[in-house]
C-alpha cells in the first residue's frame, strides 16, 4: 500500500525498480550506491540529493526506454 512509503520518491522508485524487474541489489548495482542507501531511500524516505535522483532517472530512462525525470519520480 502507499502508507508502506514514507515519501513520493521511495514509492516511485519502488514502482519503476519493479516495472523493471529489478531487485533492490540489482538497481543499487546498476545505480553505482550501497543497497542501504537504495533502501534509505525507497523505505525510510531518506531525501536524495540531486545527482542522486538524477541517476535513479537515468537508469530508469534507460531501462524503460521512456523518458523517466527527477519530477516524475517526486511528484
Amino acid at each position: 500500500t502507499q502508507d508502506a512509503y514514507k515519501s513520493a520518491f521511495g514509492r516511485n522508485v519502488d514502482q519503476f525498480r519493479k516495472e523493471c524487474g529489478w531487485t533492490f541489489e540489482l538497481l543499487a548495482e546498476k545505480v553505482s550506491f550501497d543497497k542501504t542507501t537504495v533502501l534509505a531511500h525507497v523505505r525510510a524516505g531518506a531525501k536524495p540529493r540531486p545527482r542522486t535522483s538524477k541517476a535513479y532517472a537515468e537508469i530508469f530512462t534507460i531501462a524503460l526506454g521512456r523518458p523517466i525525470s527527477v519530477s516524475d519520480l517526486e511528484s
